[in-house]
């Protein structure tokens, strides 16, 4: 197996951060499907409580890490890796990085038309940013958060199929770039 340099401490808490929030987010946006059945209906407004504080945290996290990912390169990858490979990888994450953007956006556009501002943790009150209550605008929104959504957890699974594929197929280890020193070998 191959070398290759980490990610800083930092990035690699940001990322398992926003991967934890993420797919908690994501599964907790599919339990609303279920919410709408008598099993869930009871727990709607908690889900929803959840939803919009989590994306919300994301939100904060995101824009931590796009800034540290602008202020700190990322590691060299090994001389096996192609270039076109390298390019893959570098326009995989620059979706996954606007797909998050996106997401996050929309959310917040969609619950300002729907509920005005925003109370983070019902802590610190988050001012509009559109005021409005068109229906029109607000459907159109929420299919294009819904949608982005869908295309965020394809992402997602490509993402970790991707990193799967290197250990277990391609034998190297840019897997463990991301993860945390206790999980190598020694």
């Amino acid at each position: 197996m191959s070398k290759f340099n980490d990610y800083t401490a930092v990035a690699k808490v940001l990322h398992w951060l926003m991967a934890i929030l993420i797919m908690a987010e994501l599964g907790i946006a599919y339990l609303f499907l279920a919410s709408e059945t008598a099993i869930l209906t009871p727990f709607q407004g908690a889900l929803y409580y959840l939803h919009f504080n989590i994306g919300f945290s994301i939100l904060i996290l995101f824009i931590i890490r796009v800034f540290w990912r602008l202020t700190h390169k990322t590691p060299a990858y090994s001389e096996s890796f192609h270039k076109e490979e390298i390019n893959f990888v570098h326009y995989g994450h620059v979706a996954l990085y606007v797909l998050i953007g996106y997401m996050v956006l929309t959310g917040i556009l969609r619950y300002n038309i729907h509920s005005g501002d925003f109370h983070y943790f019902d802590i610190i009150t988050i001012p509009a940013i559109i005021h409005t209550h068109n229906q029109t605008l607000y459907s159109i929104i929420a299919i294009s958060h819904n949608l982005c959504g869908t295309l965020l957890c394809a992402m997602v699974a490509v993402h970790i199929a991707m990193a799967v594929r290197h250990h277990l197929i391609d034998k190297n280890d840019i897997m463990f770039r991301m993860l945390p020193r206790f999980f190598r070998k020694h």
